[in-house]
């Protein structure tokens, strides 16, 4: 199931990160939000030295036993001699991947004790690679990494040695000894029936609102158009308070018409809406986000609003007028808005 994904294209700033459903969070100097990316979005860039426990962005899996991670990575001219990737299960360190300089990257337990190794010249400095792993926490556990869609190792046996917590509570990413740069990352587990494993290399593209439709309820901060209140340009630079919409009436619904894919992918896993919201008053408020593909409504989960802004998610992997895998003309065509719940 795929739990959330995220292009890094949606954030103002990096403190933005951590205001994320919980599924970011930046330590130290890693994390820092900037542009760059794969595709010329958004990226998060991390310094060297994760050994000494920051400098790392964090990402939550929300304690699974088995986990699916991928990401596109590039690090700095002076590779090796720090993790690049740990996990941690809730009381210590389990395992990570260690980047040495001779461009290999080795699997290591909590003890230290390299478990898995790859072959030297893997790992390039300064070149975009795209990382997938999958993870079995037990003692009798698994470790799959591919790079650039070829397998590179599998290990079977303990994975965590110190035998806390048979989950995964946080996968912390870092940039080596000289830093490095991350985009397009997935997280999932191994259930459900569709994104439950290895998908290959994927890329996060973001759809802005381009235009109102007859469900228009929400009210505009200033003018007549309300998707101009919310079409901020990508990446990471929605403006706050200068252009909004906001509601106090139940049932509120507003949809737009977004943007059309600028590519045209051999498949389509999934369709995320995105969204940045806050209250203004004492009262308990909550929101959702509503999906609409031809003449099927599909609400998000109900999202309850601080007074501070944050980010929300929704995930639909499959089309909800067809229940099968999206087609670009019926992402193209649906339309994405928010509703007043109370």
């Amino acid at each position: 199931m795929l739990l959330w994904c995220d292009g890094i294209d949606f954030y103002n700033s990096d403190a933005d990160l951590g205001t994320s459903e919980g599924h970011l969070q930046r330590i130290g100097t890693g994390g820092t939000y900037t542009t760059g990316g794969r595709f010329g979005g958004g990226s998060l860039v991390t310094s060297g030295n994760m050994s000494a426990g920051n400098n790392r962005v964090q990402v939550f899996p929300n304690y699974k036993s088995t986990i699916i991670v991928q990401y596109a990575a590039k690090y700095a001219a002076a590779l090796g001699g720090d993790f690049i990737m740990y996990i941690y299960d809730g009381a210590g360190w389990a395992a990570g991947l260690y980047l040495n300089s001779n461009g290999s990257l080795d699997l290591r337990n909590a003890a230290g004790t390299t478990i898995a190794t790859s072959a030297t010249g893997l790992i390039r400095a300064g070149v975009w690679h795209y990382f997938e792993w999958k993870l079995v926490v037990s003692n009798t556990g698994t470790f799959i990494l591919r790079v650039d869609g070829q397998n590179i190792f599998t290990y079977a046996g303990t994975i965590d040695t110190q035998a806390t917590n048979a989950y995964v509570y946080i996968v912390g990413l870092g940039g080596g000894s000289g830093g490095g740069t991350y985009d397009d990352i997935v997280m999932m587990d191994d259930t459900g029936t569709e994104c439950n494993a290895m998908l290959g290399d994927c890329r996060i593209t973001q759809l802005a609102p381009i235009s109102d439709t007859a469900d228009a309820d929400w009210l505009k901060s200033t003018g007549t158009d309300g998707y101009a209140m919310i079409d901020d340009p990508v990446p990471g630079t929605h403006d706050g308070d200068s252009t909004y919409l906001y509601s106090n009436v139940v049932d509120d619904l507003s949809l737009f018409d977004l943007g059309n894919m600028v590519t045209s992918p051999t498949s389509i896993f999934a369709v995320q809406s995105a969204f940045v919201a806050k209250k203004t008053t004492t009262d308990a408020r909550t929101i959702r986000s509503v999906l609409k593909s031809d003449d099927t409504v599909a609400n998000g989960a109900t999202k309850t609003l601080t007074t501070s802004y944050a980010y929300y998610h929704d995930v639909w992997t499959l089309n909800p007028d067809t229940s099968a895998a999206w087609a670009k003309s019926e992402v193209d065509a649906a339309q994405l808005g928010i509703e007043t719940i109370s």
